[in-house]
């Protein structure tokens, strides 16, 4: 992906989406902000993971715990989707605001390193 295909984290639209997720308590709910959270879950991981070569080692496993249970939940089949659709959308809201904190806030990187936050400054 070139620099101009790279997609524009909107962090502002992801937490709304998270913060709403917390608080689905429907069906109907759940449906509309699946796809939401998922496609946010999506596009952080890579963002994610493209950091983890420069954080600390503690921070470098965390966040590959954060990724892999973010994987998992997007690995779900739809059988399971369907028999308890507000408790996964609470788990991908879980692992988007995860993944959104990694991004903003990676912890200390390799010296001269910016974090996305940071360049966009």
């Amino acid at each position: 992906m070139t620099a101009a295909e790279k997609l524009e984290i909107d962090t502002t639209t992801i937490r709304q989406t998270y913060d709403a997720g917390f608080c689905c308590a429907s069906t109907a709910e759940a449906d509309r902000l699946h796809d939401l959270l998922t496609a946010h879950v999506q596009l952080l991981i890579p963002e994610v993971y493209a950091l983890t070569p420069r954080m600390r080692e503690d921070q470098r496993r965390l966040t590959d715990l954060v990724i892999c249970r973010a994987k998992e939940h997007l690995e779900k089949r739809l059988e399971e989707w369907r028999a308890a659709p507000v408790t996964h959308v609470y788990d991908l809201a879980t692992s988007s605001r995860a993944l959104l904190t990694l991004y903003e806030y990676p912890g200390p990187l390799d010296e001269g390193q910016k974090t996305p936050v940071d360049a966009g400054k």
